[in-house]
């Protein structure tokens, strides 16, 4: 009897495993992560074109002519040299200006497009800084020694021109061989007399290092641009006093002509 009922029992704990493994809930499916989007494709950053340059009209008011003279030719080959070394930027001029011709001309230049009006003359400075004040979207720049002001859009300008005299003063001296140096000058006024003083100690030292003695002539003109004037002041210097170096504080290239 024995083995029978074992054998019922192990066939009751099969049923009753079979039956629990049956009532038992299903497994859950694990969802699949969803899939990876794509790569972005790379982009290439787009610079923006570089600005157009702002254009400019620099005007310049001459106080003389521009032919054959010193100050005047000078900066209005600078100013052409501007124009040519820089696209956005248009060079015009007048020339032969007068003081009460200053603020005429400079309006009319602002008139026909000018935003920036240089005066080369300290005559012009003043008048122009006047006018600063009405046309603010305009710079102007003038030479300027004997007033300190300045406003937003108007500055002023001088070189220290002394300093390049004494030099100029010392060569002279040192070249000599008559004693006698000529000055062909303008007229009495500061920016001269400031210069001929540079120049006259470059050649006073340039004496007492050479151990010569130097004389320096000077002879004035009466004005800036007075080249007849001018030349025939440079033949006196020569011929009269015996000048063998001729230095000049004036506009007109007559003194180097007799040079």
């Amino acid at each position: 009897m024995k083995p029978k009922k074992s054998f019922v029992f192990a066939a009751l704990l099969l049923i009753a495993s079979m039956l629990l493994g049956s009532c038992a809930p299903a497994a859950t499916p694990t969802a699949e992560p969803p899939p990876l989007p794509p790569p972005a494709e790379a982009t290439t950053a787009v610079e923006p074109p570089p600005a157009e340059p702002m254009k400019i009209t620099l005007a310049i008011e001459h106080f003389s002519v521009i032919e054959g003279t010193t100050w005047s030719g000078a900066q209005d080959r600078a100013g052409k040299r501007v124009a040519e070394k820089y696209p956005n930027v248009t060079y015009v001029f007048r020339e032969n200006v007068a003081p009460d011709q200053t603020n005429p001309f400079a309006e009319e230049l602002i008139a026909s497009g000018a935003n920036i009006v240089v005066g080369n003359a300290e005559f012009m400075g003043l008048p122009l800084k006047d006018i600063a004040d009405t046309y603010p979207d305009v710079y102007f720049g003038s030479v300027i020694a004997s007033d300190l002001s300045t406003k937003p859009n108007f500055i002023r300008f001088f070189p220290k021109q002394y300093q390049a005299l004494y030099l100029e003063g010392l060569i002279a001296g040192a070249l000599t061989k008559t004693g006698n140096i000529g000055i062909v000058s303008a007229f009495p006024n500061v920016q001269v007399i400031r210069r001929q003083a540079g120049f006259i100690l470059g050649v006073q030292d340039a004496a007492a290092l050479l151990d010569k003695e130097i004389n320096v002539y000077v002879k004035y003109a009466g004005g800036w641009y007075m080249p007849a004037d001018e030349q025939a002041i440079a033949e006196t210097l020569v011929d009269t006093y015996k000048c063998d170096i001729l230095t000049q504080q004036t506009d007109s290239g007559s003194p180097l002509d007799v040079a």
